[in-house]
């Protein structure tokens, strides 16, 4: 397995407890990406709703093992901590939902496979080829 493919937002502390729940857990693309956006000081720091992406179904990939639950249960946490959150998984997180969904998204969780090939995250193909 190589270290791009690691499911970091999976990852269970020697408690058992995934370690999100505990830790900011941040994946960069390269050392570049990560640098910009440590020292973009114009962000807006108001934070907006949340996006939690779980298991997009049907895909070219297949389906991800946990990915539903884990999207699921993220939201539950961030809502009982009083955020707006907005969810799609399965058959409802396509491309013009999660495009829509991440306008003004303070952040987002996308618990979902990707392409190696093309460095892509894989979300559900609709019905209607969206």
């Amino acid at each position: 397995m190589e270290l791009f493919e690691v499911p970091w937002a999976a990852l269970i502390d020697a408690g058992g407890r995934y370690l999100i729940e505990h830790h900011v857990i941040r994946v960069s693309l390269s050392l570049r990406v990560a640098r910009q956006a440590a020292e973009n000081k114009d962000c807006d720091p108001t934070p907006g709703h949340v996006l939690v992406v779980g298991n997009p179904w049907p895909n070219c990939e297949g389906a991800l093992e946990g990915a539903e639950k884990e999207a699921n249960s993220v939201a539950c946490k961030l809502i009982k901590e009083k955020l707006e959150v907005r969810v799609l998984v399965a058959q409802n997180a396509t491309k013009t939902p999660v495009k829509t969904a991440l306008q003004g998204a303070g952040w987002a969780l996308f618990a979902c496979p990707g392409n190696k090939f093309t460095d892509c995250l894989v979300l559900a193909e609709p019905a209607d080829h969206d």
